[in-house]
């Protein structure tokens, strides 16, 4: 519900919803991963509160952190995303593509 190419180029917030999602939600200043479910967004908000979490909570030697990011689409998810990588994150992506083969023989 990232609503690409916005996502890696936009300022839209993120918004913390619950089960009886309805459109709309609490927008969200700081993304906090340990609880709640968020939509919308944008890349910039989420790689500075990913590499903020993961300081404060578990490393503040100053590593490289690292994520990786699964899409269909080779240049909006694939792409965007490797062009992302930072000093401080470094941004994988894997690409779920259809199986190229041949198509199905009709039967005689």
């Amino acid at each position: 519900c990232s609503q690409k190419p916005n996502f890696f180029t936009g300022q839209k917030p993120f918004y913390e919803i619950n089960e009886d999602w309805n459109g709309s939600g609490k927008v969200v200043e700081k993304i906090e991963f340990d609880r709640g479910v968020k939509v919308h967004g944008n890349f910039k908000s989420f790689r500075t509160s990913l590499i903020e979490h993961h300081r404060s909570k578990y490393d503040n030697s100053g590593k490289k952190l690292s994520m990786t990011y699964f899409g269909d689409h080779l240049y909006s998810d694939v792409k965007v995303v490797i062009e992302q990588d930072s000093d401080l994150l470094k941004c994988y992506a894997i690409a779920i593509i259809e199986e190229l083969g041949h198509p199905p023989q009709e039967e005689k």
